[in-house]
């Protein structure tokens, strides 16, 4: 393998998907609305629309959107450059994003370049017994192209790294490479309320990906710019903490209403706390 250092020119990078959904009642109406006027706009452009049903949600869409709604709620998928357009303006019309999909599209100046068996021969060195890689996974596909995937599908930061150009059938120039990050659970949310304090975020596409593939110590071949922050994990609530909680959600009020007419003695004793020092 060629360690001399890569180098690739950018020609996208954006958001790849988005899903998003919002509660039944005001907020699902204007979510699906919104939906339904971005369907008709792009069928004036040629898009065809079809019925669309995932999960329970029923409506329509085409190739790059669909819109879909269910009792408890509304949903609407984003599919490539859709995704970019729409995101500003889903971002404060869904109660949830989630999934959203970051995406960095370059062409390697050296046309032997290839990132996904550069990841997939580090992973092979890795220690199995003390990795320093996330799990490193690769499949390959009728039209010819190999994906390296980092990280678990399930997990909040997944990655996966491809042959543009062949998965694009040609569409893409030959030695474009495709890099993207699927964020769900709390990267995905928080990627939310970030788009609501800068309608303009799709400018940290790139270092967003640069950033986190350089945690995981892969290289990439473009510039990644001021260094920026990724998403961090919520603080792991423990049982006791999730205990209280519920007393405090769904108890306290009750309790505090027996204090108030029986004593506060009456509301430990019903609880079972008396002798408790």
């Amino acid at each position: 393998m060629n360690d001399a250092p890569r180098t690739a020119r950018i020609i996208e990078q954006r958001l790849d998907w988005l899903t998003c959904t919002a509660r039944a009642g005001a907020r699902a109406e204007e979510l699906v609305a919104f939906g339904l006027v971005a369907l008709e706009a792009d069928a004036g452009q040629g898009d065809q629309v079809k019925p669309f049903a995932f999960q329970g949600y029923q409506g329509q869409g085409h190739k790059h959107l669909s819109v879909g709604d269910r009792s408890d709620g509304a949903i609407i998928v984003c599919r490539g450059a859709e995704a970019d357009t729409l995101a500003p303006y889903l971002a404060n019309l869904a109660d949830h994003w989630s999934r959203v999909d970051v995406c960095v599209t370059a062409i390697a100046d050296d046309p032997t370049y290839n990132p996904a068996q550069e990841y997939w021969e580090l992973g092979q060195r890795d220690d199995p017994n003390d990795p320093a890689l996330p799990k490193i996974s690769q499949a390959r596909t009728r039209w010819g192209g190999t994906t390296t995937y980092v990280g678990s599908r399930v997990s909040p930061v997944f990655a996966r790294t491809y042959d543009k150009a062949a998965e694009s059938k040609g569409r893409y120039p030959a030695a474009s490479w495709r890099w993207e990050l699927e964020l769900k659970q709390f990267a995905s949310e928080t990627e939310q309320t970030r788009w609501q304090l800068d309608p303009n975020r799709s400018a940290m596409s790139r270092p967003l990906v640069a950033e986190q593939f350089r945690k995981w110590g892969l290289g990439v071949p473009f510039d990644s710019g001021d260094r920026c922050e990724l998403w961090r994990s919520p603080k792991r609530e423990r049982s006791v903490d999730s205990k209280e909680r519920w007393l405090r959600d769904q108890v306290r009020g009750s309790a505090q209403l027996v204090a108030k007419i029986y004593g506060r003695e009456r509301v430990i004793e019903a609880l079972g706390l008396s002798g408790f020092n």
